[in-house]
């Protein structure tokens, strides 16, 4: 299954998700949930079906981007998968950031069947996935005052409860065995991207640019543990 956690920082945003999808002969395999589009202005991570997630935010990432109606994409980007892959569509949830003139906007669009009901996401934090990994995960995010927090310490808290979830909830990849996919998307323009995250004991990977003081993981790990 699958867990993607989204936090709203004081100075942007960040998208986290493990890697581990089922496959039907009932063994675990890697897969890529996270997708960011060619001109980098719009992020999606998606939990569902693997075949019909990597497809989808595949192709509303390859649809031109001008960002003024992401529900107008996601329609476009169905109607195209139905046409190639399948005729109905599954459950499918995801969280989508996009880059709108000077802002950053979040959305929740799910795809159950024919329909698509999307929402826009104003509180700091937002999980999709797994009933029981997003009970977890919204236990710890609830303990923190994500908006109050630089982006720095935001990923690492939430690497963190990733890891405290995959720990407690079978079908959610731990980060050892699998890795995590990591966007920050910042206020200033700038995108960090790293793939395959697997530093669990380590400062977060040197392309985050994080300085020498910053926190150190192994102490936000215990911290999201408690």
């Amino acid at each position: 299954m699958t867990l993607i956690i989204y936090l709203r920082c004081n100075d942007g945003c960040i998208l986290v998700s493990d890697r581990q999808a089922s496959s039907p002969g009932g063994y675990n395999r890697q897969e890529k949930k996270l997708f960011l589009s060619e001109n980098k202005n719009l992020v999606i991570a998606g939990a569902g079906d693997g075949f019909e997630v990597s497809r989808i935010c595949s192709l509303i990432c390859d649809t031109e981007n001008n960002d003024t109606n992401v529900r107008a994409k996601f329609n476009e980007a169905v109607d195209e998968f139905r046409t190639r892959y399948a005729p109905a569509v599954s459950d499918v949830d995801t969280i989508v950031v996009v880059r709108e003139e000077d802002r950053i906007v979040a959305y929740n669009i799910n795809i159950i069947g024919t329909q698509i009901i999307d929402s826009r996401i104003t509180a700091e934090f937002r999980t999709c996935g797994r009933p029981a990994a997003k009970i977890i995960a919204d236990y710890f995010l609830m303990k923190k005052k994500i908006d109050e927090l630089d982006w720095i310490t935001a990923t690492h808290y939430a690497i963190a409860v990733m890891q405290e979830v995959a720990n407690n909830v079978d079908g959610v990849g731990k980060i050892e065995n699998f890795g995590f996919d990591i966007s920050v998307i910042l206020n200033n323009g700038e995108i960090y991207e790293k793939e395959n995250f697997r530093e669990i004991s380590a400062w977060i990977h040197t392309d985050f640019k994080i300085p020498e003081d910053a926190p150190n993981f192994i102490e936000t790990t215990q911290e999201a543990g408690n």
